[in-house]
């Protein structure tokens, strides 16, 4: 089972995200098991959410004029 990688990036995130299903279809994987890796799928979630948050704030917007703009203060 995977430990909860910070730093990990969103496509790591979703690689495991995949891992982890997969791990859980399998019908061997205990009770137990299945909940580790539920939990572990929402953190991996939780990360890949907090990332992109993080990108979209982070997005300029180019402007027909040429000058740069942050996202949100193109949003009302």
């Amino acid at each position: 089972m995977a430990a909860k990688n910070k730093g990990a990036t969103i496509e790591e995130n979703l690689a495991e995200l995949d891992n982890i299903a997969a791990q859980m279809s399998d019908p061997k994987v205990s009770l137990e098991d299945s909940f580790r890796l539920y939990e572990e799928g929402i953190k991996r979630i939780k990360e890949c959410n907090d990332a992109i948050t993080s990108v979209k704030q982070r997005v300029e917007k180019l402007e027909k004029d040429g000058t740069v703009t942050d996202f949100e203060s193109t949003e009302s």
